[in-house]
């Protein structure tokens, strides 16, 4: 059955099988129509040993859905055939909307079905057409993790070449999880979110239309500031361009305090993520920052010395913006930033002698608070 010729034939009038029009350069859908019609067993070749299938030949050249159907008409088992991968073949047309489209309606269930990596075909989906037909039917994909690297479908679309920002806003619309975890918050097996992917894809290559997303991102976080705030603690302005882009995106909060008053230098000092560049587009954004004290009367440089992540340029644009707060006590523990920072839970011996080599007098002071 498999070795009859189709009757359709091409300008020279010569009999051409089925595998052979979808292997053409340019496949004449006409063509592939009408060998379909004329002897539909060309689409059980699979069952003789041919691979790929048949479906998953047409599918693979973006064959119009009528010609899927009738494919599957031919062939009752095709949508249970696997690529040589192990795919599933709603894994393989993924790419191809109309194909996706077409095998839903046929296969509702197969949405569910993984393959031999943990991966869903939403994990695979590249554009947000196919995406959201594949969450409208099973919306617990946009949480289910692949086994190698513990990817949610987010993951995988930021880690392709070229990222289609539609597809990034419906994999990571929280409005559309089924759960209460933040998606562009869960982290992989080695702690990385797609929030973090997002901005090192940022910091390498700069592109509008993915700054646009990550805006949108954060606006769905809970926070408990000012927007400006939370990009700063979400490490979203670690290099000059990104700082700028969110002082430009948020100039009116550049003054503004979180709840416990604290400015946005405090929240940097606090993360320690910015370089050396970006801290000082900061500082230069609201040059009296570095003596502003917040609810509790800290310094943002009382904070930068507590915290274990600081850098040494954090700390010293912090004292060339304000040259007394290195001999300045805390006014909460009483600690000149040094004594801050020897007795942190989490010490940074390097910030500890930054500080103390900056103002070694204050070593003959009275330190009891």
């Amino acid at each position: 059955m498999g070795g009859a010729q189709s009757s359709a034939t091409n300008p020279h009038g010569e009999d051409l099988f089925l595998a052979q029009l979808l292997s053409t350069d340019q496949v004449d859908w006409t063509l592939v129509r009408q060998c379909l019609q004329d002897n539909p067993e060309q689409a059980l070749l699979y069952a003789h040993g041919v691979e790929p299938s048949m479906l998953i030949l047409a599918i693979n050249r973006w064959a119009p859905a009528d010609v899927v159907e009738m494919i599957m008409d031919c062939d009752d088992e095709a949508a249970d055939h696997l690529s040589a991968n192990g795919e599933s073949i709603l894994h393989v047309a993924c790419s191809n909307s109309e194909a996706t489209r077409v095998l839903l309606a046929r296969h509702p269930g197969k949405v569910s079905v993984k393959d031999q990596v943990g991966q869903l075909p939403l994990h695979v989906a590249t554009n947000e057409v196919t995406a959201q037909l594949l969450i409208n039917l099973f919306p617990q994909g946009l949480v289910e993790r692949s086994r190698k690297r513990g990817w949610l479908p987010l993951h995988h679309a930021l880690s392709r070449e070229q990222i289609e920002p539609d597809l990034l806003r419906i994999l990571g619309n929280q409005d559309l999880c089924p759960r209460e975890a933040n998606i562009v918050l869960c982290r992989d097996k080695h702690g990385k979110t797609p929030l973090r992917m997002l901005v090192e894809r940022l910091e390498r290559s700069f592109v509008d239309e993915l700054w646009h997303v990550l805006q949108e991102w954060i606006m769905r976080l809970p926070r408990s500031g000012p927007h400006l705030h939370a990009h700063i603690e979400l490490s979203c302005c670690k290099t000059k361009l990104l700082m700028e882009k969110a002082l430009e995106h948020f100039a009116n909060e550049i003054f503004e305090r979180d709840c416990m008053g604290r400015t946005p230098l405090h929240i940097a000092a606090i993360n320690g993520q910015c370089d050396a560049d970006a801290f000082e587009v900061l500082i230069r954004a609201n040059p009296k920052a570095p003596r502003m004290t917040d609810n509790e009367g800290r310094l943002p440089i009382d904070l930068a010395a507590e915290s274990p992540t600081a850098q040494p340029h954090c700390l010293a644009l912090l004292m060339k913006g304000e040259p007394r707060a290195v001999n300045t006590r805390d006014l909460m523990n009483g600690y000149y930033p040094f004594l801050t920072s020897a007795l942190s839970p989490q010490q940074n011996a390097t910030n500890t002698y930054f500080l103390l080599r900056a103002r070694p007098e204050v070593l003959s002071y009275y330190h009891t608070p």
